[in-house]
């Protein structure tokens, strides 16, 4: 009889100042081991901003380099799969300090071989994160 580890996929999304300012470029293929927290309501509702509701409702985990409220967890795993995410950003009038908001309906998701926070991109588009389809033992 035959056994064997089960594997299961999380999508994984990878915020783009995050893997800039603490995160290793990654590939497909690629064995890594990141620090994740489980997505909720509320994250969701944040990344409907810049996803559509059917993307943003299947992630599943955030990556995480800071540790907040919540501990993350370590979990190894393959890449899979790795789609950059874009779109264009506008001024909140009147905000101060200025903040910036996704602008609707710009986003293009687009596939890559790799990631390392610094893709290029169209003028007036910048790199939003990565949606990472990594596959676990568990």
């Amino acid at each position: 009889m035959r056994t064997g580890t089960a594997k299961r996929t999380a999508v994984v999304w990878v915020e783009n100042r995050g893997l800039q300012c603490c995160g290793d470029p990654f590939s497909v293929g690629a064995q890594v081991e990141w620090f994740l927290l489980p997505a909720g309501a509320r994250d969701r509702a944040w990344m409907g901003e810049i996803l559509d509701r059917g993307t943003a409702e299947g992630v599943t985990h955030l990556q995480e380099h800071h540790a907040g409220s919540e501990e993350p967890v370590a979990v190894a795993g393959t890449v899979r799969r790795i789609r950059v995410v874009r779109c264009r950003y506008a001024e909140v009038s009147g905000s101060v300090p200025r903040s910036l908001r996704p602008v609707p309906d710009t986003t293009e998701l687009a596939e890559a071989p790799s990631a390392h926070g610094w893709e290029s991109s169209p003028e007036g588009v910048q790199v939003a994160g990565y949606l990472v389809d990594l596959e676990t033992a568990h």
